[in-house]
């Protein structure tokens, strides 16, 4: 009895803290997320015998887990629980672990909104796929991470558009407008132009973690304890020699030429699509798709890393000074 009394009051805080962010019509529909998702979800006893579930004793820990599609109902779940944390400590960080295949852009963008303007910093943690919203979700961390072996998939926005020829006019122009703010966003946090998020977002472009780290999407790598496995070497071995070939198709190519490459028009047997990610990898990397911002940052960069290998090589070719040998002690 008391197991059901405290699951029954587990519902009740969530949809407490829900209600301060969504309108009834979005509470109504994650009420009946709660009620009718038939995930079991663990129970467990923390390390003072209170009874949580198992991403309840995760949030006690700052941490959240988005893990399905983004729609309104996890929306406002993600959004309450980034305000709580908030507002229990405002200086502590929040750990985001993302999971998901995207979703609604307007849902996504509230989360985003809340990641943005909470005091607390957010570190996002890309597991599995981080796909359409999930890139933004991503992209929206003070520290971007990503698992060796998660995947990052952006692309254009779907419109959705029905009913009377007007309507549709009026809702694509919306929709032009939407794209544009997640544009915005990309350009924001990870400092490549706008040129270069049209060509990313033309077709579907799936970007491993290395490619997501070579572009600047991320700051680093997820690895946790980072275990090794008896036959690290061999594997590693295997997926660099493939990862090198894709690599070799792109290398020394015109800007023009990868553009050609990105719409499958380069030859017969369309490497471009199969060499997307690299060709995008390979611009990233060209100072035309940099903003004036990301400009500077690597000219100061370069710099530092300048008088740093210089003040090495000087210190390397000082002569060491020797001792002068003691005088052997006399006999007597």
């Amino acid at each position: 009895m008391k197991k059901a009394f405290d699951k029954q009051q587990e519902k009740d805080t969530l949809i407490r803290q829900m209600k301060a962010v969504y309108t009834p019509e979005m509470m109504e529909q994650a009420r009946s997320a709660i009620d009718a998702s038939g995930v079991m979800v663990p129970s467990v006893r923390g390390k003072d015998g209170t009874g949580y579930d198992i991403f309840s004793l995760l949030l006690k820990d700052r941490i959240i887990v988005i893990n399905s599609q983004v729609e309104p109902a996890m929306a406002a779940v993600t959004i309450a629980q980034l305000r709580y944390l908030n507002e229990v400590d405002s200086q502590k960080p929040i750990d985001v672990l993302i999971n998901t295949p995207g979703g609604s852009v307007i849902a996504g963008r509230a989360i985003y909104d809340t990641m943005r303007s909470i005091e607390a910093p957010v570190r996002t943690v890309g597991l599995g796929m981080q796909a359409s919203m999930g890139s933004i979700l991503m992209a929206g961390g003070d520290v971007r991470l990503m698992a060796k072996g998660a995947s990052l998939m952006i692309h254009s926005i779907a419109s959705g558009t029905q009913g009377e020829l007007s309507a549709q006019e009026i809702d694509m122009e919306q929709t032009r407008r939407l794209f544009d703010d997640m544009k915005s966003i990309y350009i924001r946090h990870i400092g490549l132009n706008e040129r270069f998020w049209d060509l990313m977002c033309a077709k579907n472009t799936w970007l491993s973690a290395e490619q997501a780290l070579k572009i600047g999407f991320i700051n680093d790598i997820y690895k946790g304890s980072d275990k090794t496995a008896p036959f690290d070497s061999a594997a590693d071995a295997f997926l660099k020699a493939k990862q090198d070939r894709r690599e070799a198709d792109v290398a020394g190519k015109s800007t023009m030429d990868l553009i050609f490459m990105f719409l499958g028009t380069a030859d017969d047997d369309g490497i471009g699509e199969r060499r997307r990610a690299e060709a995008l990898v390979e611009l990233a990397q060209r100072q035309e798709f940099w903003t004036p911002e990301l400009a500077a940052m690597k000219k100061t960069q370069a710099a530092t890393s300048k008088a740093t290998n210089d003040n090495k090589q000087q210190q390397q070719q000082q002569p060491r000074a020797t001792r002068k040998p003691r005088n052997a002690p006399k006999q007597g």
